[in-house]
């Protein structure tokens, strides 16, 4: 069977890495390797210290992440709600990840994570929605 051109290339392996770092880097346990890990653990415990720290960090997460979804799948530019469907769950499943890794239930403070989280991967996709706006409008 014949297939489209434009299927094979969107599903060759190199065209979703960006994705992969990204499910990676989201959901990796950075609390876990803290304390594993004591030198990571001490810059870890320095970056984050204060509330304020620890949202500006689910912020920027979740804008890189947004970001190297988007690049890696651009055709998600055009399909906002899977692009939010798809990071929220890489968000759920980032609290989850960080909850069983510490061997706690979730609080109040994961519920405010999930909206940094939210916060970061908008700001990604008005970013991109931009950035290509402004490449049309140069044309």
């Amino acid at each position: 069977m014949k297939m489209c051109k434009r299927v094979t290339r969107a599903t060759q392996p190199y065209s979703l890495w960006l994705a992969l770092l990204a499910a990676i880097l989201v959901l990796f346990p950075f609390d876990w390797l803290s304390e594993v890990w004591p030198p990571f653990g001490y810059i870890f415990d320095r970056v984050f210290v204060t509330a304020r720290e620890h949202a500006i960090g689910h912020t920027t997460l979740f804008l890189l992440a947004g970001l190297l979804v988007l690049c890696s799948i651009p055709r998600l530019r055009r399909f906002l709600l899977l692009y939010l469907l798809i990071m929220l769950l890489g968000s759920l499943g980032e609290e989850s990840f960080q909850a069983l890794s510490t061997w706690r239930m979730p609080n109040y403070g994961d519920g405010r994570d999930l909206g940094f989280d939210a916060l970061g991967f908008v700001l990604a996709y008005l970013l991109a929605w931009g950035w290509s706006l402004l490449r049309n409008t140069k044309e």
